[in-house]
């Protein structure tokens, strides 16, 4: 898999975590604990991504 392809995939996993996020604020039926706790590891799958491009652009891996 070439470097281009891995870092489409990471953004598009990253677009679906938006999407998820979006619609677990919207659904009331989960209490603010349990919202903060998945937006938290929302947010650090997310970050986890960034990392993943940052290094794949450093390193020019899968070129």
């Amino acid at each position: 898999m070439k470097k281009e392809e891995l870092i489409d995939k990471i953004k598009a996993n990253n677009r679906l975590l938006n999407a998820v996020a979006q619609e677990m604020y919207l659904d009331n039926s989960l209490d603010i604990r349990t919202r903060d706790y998945y937006a938290s590891n929302i947010t650090s799958v997310r970050q986890n991504g960034d990392q993943i491009i940052q290094i794949l652009d450093e390193e020019g891996i899968a070129e």
